[in-house]
């Protein structure tokens, strides 16, 4: 059992780049810039899930300065962070991804949040001392196959409270998720099933 900031940065310097990542997903995605079709999604996903994150507070979970902790796997360029930094400055704000500083203004979207280079897969093996409040994980997983997707959500569902999904995660998730979670808060910004709209799941 482990303190997050400790166990991130002790897999973080276990990653080999490239020997490591044979069973890494969308592995080349920083050979490529997010264009404005990518960025105009990712904006729209971040301020939905802003939004449902804002009933976590009204419900009294957290603060309202927003004193929780969250981690977003597969952060890529952290422009959700960078959201939530700017809407709750408390909130202490984690990202992992094999790609980090191949993008191009990552210093820019990084600036406040500790974001750790190397496979997420390898966070299964491993068991938190305390619950992340929150984790959030929004595109990689359309290409995930049932086998890791189980592997992802036993994880989140021993090592963190609320995990933050798509609308057509679950979707795709079929029934998998539900034997992990309980739906908690939908979005409503967005219609239902659309890849922007979040929900909210309890882990239990």
């Amino acid at each position: 059992m482990k303190e997050l900031t400790t166990l991130l940065t002790s897999l973080e310097n276990k990653y080999i780049p490239k020997e490591m990542d044979s069973d890494i997903y969308w592995s080349n995605h920083a050979e490529v810039h997010y264009d404005d079709k990518d960025l105009g999604r990712i904006v729209k996903q971040s301020k939905e899930t802003i939004l449902v994150m804002r009933e976590l507070i009204k419900k009294g979970f957290f603060a309202p300065d927003g004193d929780f902790t969250i981690l977003d796997i597969c952060c890529g360029l952290p422009f959700f962070l960078k959201e939530v930094r700017e809407t709750w400055p408390k909130c202490k704000t984690y990202g992992i991804d094999v790609s980090t500083t191949e993008f191009k203004n990552f210093k820019q979207f990084s600036k406040g949040s500790d974001i750790f280079k190397f496979k997420f897969q390898m966070l299964f093996d491993e068991h938190l001392d305390k619950k992340i409040d929150i984790v959030t994980i929004f595109n990689s997983y359309r290409d995930f196959n049932e086998d890791l997707q189980k592997s992802l959500l036993k994880w989140c569902q021993s090592n963190c409270t609320f995990f933050i999904c798509p609308e057509s995660m679950y979707a795709s998730m079929n029934s998998l998720i539900s034997d992990y979670a309980t739906p908690f808060i939908a979005g409503t910004s967005f219609k239902l099933g659309e890849l922007n709209s979040a929900t909210i799941w309890r882990m239990r």
